[in-house]
């Protein structure tokens, strides 16, 4: 692999990273912007998932596309007013989630009271036990990451406004600071997580977790470290698509 192609993986991945985090934070309005960029960007490979994403019909329904189309020349209090209305859909969103798991809840209890009355009569009962216990563990291991802590996600912000406006998507850091309205994203604490080209340093981070995600990062380090890439990146003057 030549440094060149080295150099686009690596976009690729970053700009990869901030279609998951616009799409999974509820960034709706964020990540139409960034799909009609990147069509006009030629970076059809990179608005895959966006694409398919605000072409189901079943989440986005034609008319609410057409709405979207004329949000992105809309005034800030029309931007107000339709990030209310998603507002509105995520809290019935969140309130059907509550009664899912209330019902989970509930037929935890349910299995419990089964499982006890069948230890009574039954010695088989360890078996229903053993695997209500494997079920819980595997949950547990599941959700063991939990959501994202109120500062990482100050900081995932910060961080993906500072990447849109380096990358040269102006009109979606601009639609990103409007949806992002508990924030002012042109203030960053100083903090361990403040840092430059923050997003790149943070996967580079996740890469390191792992044993295999080490073993990328030192191969694309050694490829692109004779290119000067890093340097490169540093001193540029003009805005890099990443």
């Amino acid at each position: 692999m030549n440094p060149s192609r080295s150099m686009n993986v690596e976009r690729s991945s970053l700009c990869n990273c901030v279609v998951n985090f616009l799409l999974e934070e509820g960034y709706t309005l964020a990540a139409f912007e960034l799909l009609h960029e990147l069509l006009e960007d030629g970076r059809d490979d990179q608005a895959i998932r966006l694409r398919e994403y605000f072409s189901d019909h079943a989440l986005f329904p034609s008319d609410q596309i057409a709405r979207f189309n004329s949000i992105r020349a809309a005034d800030p209090q029309t931007l107000l007013e339709e990030k209310q209305i998603l507002e509105e859909k995520l809290a019935v969103t969140e309130y059907e989630l509550r009664l899912v798991q209330e019902d989970v809840t509930r037929l935890k209890s349910d299995l419990e009271k089964i499982s006890e009355a069948r230890a009574e009569e039954s010695p088989d009962a360890s078996i229903a036990n053993g695997l209500k216990n494997l079920l819980e563990k595997k949950e547990s291991n599941f959700f063991s990451l939990g959501p994202l802590k109120d500062a990482e996600r100050r900081d995932l912000n910060c961080a993906v406004k500072e990447y849109l406006l380096f990358a040269g998507y102006r009109l979606t850091a601009m639609t990103f600071i409007e949806e992002v309205t508990d924030q002012n994203l042109d203030v960053w604490p100083k903090n361990s997580a403040c840092v430059n080209d923050a997003l790149r340093r943070y996967y580079y981070q996740y890469l390191s977790s792992t044993t295999e995600a080490a073993e990328v990062l030192i191969n694309r380090l050694c490829i692109c470290r004779d290119g000067n890439f890093f340097e490169q990146m540093k001193y540029s003057r003009t805005p890099v698509r990443l």
